[in-house]
């Protein structure tokens, strides 16, 4: 995957772009480290949310998983209550 630059910056993009540079600029005028010292906490922070992503979608395979078999049990029951014979035709 390659990343390609936009021709041109959106209005969102510019004020998120200047939001964080207004955080990092808060965070090393109130933090007293010095500018060597400040990319600790920061990849700390990255790598949190790398792992809430990881987390949360794997997360949502496990739920998406155990309701195809809630599904395919059900179906089960459904055909052998209906004698083996399943349609999906309106009667």
């Amino acid at each position: 995957m390659h990343w390609i630059a936009p021709s041109e910056k959106d209005t969102a993009t510019t004020s998120l772009e200047k939001r964080l540079w207004d955080a990092a600029d808060q965070f090393r005028a109130n933090s007293g480290l010095k500018a060597q010292e400040y990319s600790g906490p920061i990849l700390g922070l990255i790598f949190l949310r790398f792992a809430e992503v990881r987390f949360a979608i794997q997360r949502a395979k496990k739920l998406l998983y155990r309701r195809t078999v809630e599904i395919e049990q059900f179906v089960r029951d459904y055909t052998e209550q209906d004698s083996g014979e399943f349609s999906l035709t309106a009667s």
